[in-house]
Formats: structure tokens, sequence, C-alpha cells
């Protein structure tokens, strides 16, 4: 069972996925938006849980259907 920092982590991180594929706005604003006081916190922790960068979602997902 994953404890609720885990858990609320989880959600933000989602919360910014879905940002970074249907908005153009910078990655700083996103972290900031979610309540990450830097990009590169992060980044680190969005790369870890879905195995790509934030700028790499976005560049996967813009090219989709082209």
């Amino acid at each position: 069972m994953s404890s609720p920092g885990h858990v609320y982590t989880r959600l933000r991180l989602e919360w910014a996925r879905q940002l970074l594929i249907q908005t153009k706005a910078p990655l700083i604003e996103i972290a900031m938006e979610i309540g990450f006081e830097n990009a590169s916190h992060f980044g680190k922790l969005f790369r870890k849980t879905y195995g790509q960068t934030p700028a790499q979602l976005r560049a996967a997902s813009t090219n989709v259907g082209h």
C-alpha cells in the first residue's frame, strides 16, 4: 500500500502529464503549478516515474498522428 504522500505525488505528476500533452505551457510553469519549487526536481521525479523527461513526453505527444 502506498503512503498518502506517495499517492499525492503520483496525482500531481499525472496532472502534470496531462498539462504537458494538452498545453504549450513552459515546463517551469507546469512544475510550479503542480507544487514543485523547481523544474529540476520535477523533471527528475517525472523521469523516474514515467521513464522519460517531460520534454520527451511532450515531443512524443506532439508527433502522434503526424
